[in-house]
């Protein structure tokens, strides 16, 4: 189905008229075909800026397209000569493999969840990486389950994927409200001290919206009266929501 298309017969089918689609795949020209390419080329930004310190491990709970797209920009930097310093961390809810359906590919394939794990594993072998099973839990139910950015980097403590000079950065929920952590602090902050930490304060996402809402206006000389967002993507979702306010 072509582009045109499915955005008819996404206005049809939610009753919208005029609905405006940016394709982030192509359009902005990701490596990955995904949005999810804004993380790394924000962090590779930072790393430039000295902002961001090597080695420096990053970590994600991801099943998708955060996971790819961190290992790509892993692969990148290690062609560009850092290689070794930069060590990508995935970790996945345990059981994932066993479903049947896991989900369309970047070229909407069907995959099953045994044959993406593949992949994964694959890329995180390349790569240096590794891919970690956890109990990710109902943080709803059992707070005390909650995969904070501590325990994530304390689990990869535990596999020995953190250099000793090296810091932790978790980006599961964006470069925003995270922070990069050392082993020390790793061992001895709590959860509150964490939250005190000064934050990366990098938006990865608000240039999606700014750009969409600037080309209405440019090319439509429209405001949208709504803004959506893809069903899952949690990341662009919170800065999204930010941004309206």
């Amino acid at each position: 189905m072509n582009r045109i298309n499915f955005v008819k017969k996404i206005e049809n089918y939610a009753g919208y008229r005029n609905l405006f689609c940016i394709d982030e795949g192509m359009y902005y020209n990701n490596n990955t075909c995904t949005f999810k390419d804004k993380q790394p080329k924000a962090l590779l930004s930072l790393i430039g800026q000295k902002k961001l310190t090597l080695p420096l491990t990053v970590g994600a709970m991801s099943t998708g397209n955060t996971a790819v797209s961190i290992f790509n920009f892993v692969r990148f930097c290690n062609q560009i000569g850092e290689k070794g310093q930069i060590t990508p961390v995935i970790y996945v809810p345990i059981g994932f493999e066993e479903r049947s359906y896991f989900g369309p590919d970047v070229n909407g394939i069907r995959i099953d969840g045994r044959s993406y794990l593949g992949v994964l594993e694959r890329m995180a072998s390349e790569t240096g990486g590794k891919i970690i099973h956890l109990d990710f839990g109902n943080p709803e139910k059992d707070s005390s389950n909650y995969l904070s950015s501590l325990r994530l980097g304390k689990v990869a403590v535990e596999h020995g994927l953190i250099k000793e000079n090296g810091t932790f950065l978790n980006i599961t929920e964006g470069l925003d409200n995270t922070s990069p952590l050392t082993l020390e602090q790793l061992s001895s902050l709590t959860e509150e001290q964490y939250t005190q930490l000064p934050k990366l304060g990098v938006k990865a996402y608000q240039p999606i919206i700014e750009r969409g809402l600037a080309d209405l206006d440019s090319f439509f000389g429209v405001k949208p009266d709504y803004v959506m967002c893809q069903f899952g993507a949690g990341m662009l979702f919170n800065e999204t929501k930010e941004y309206l306010k």
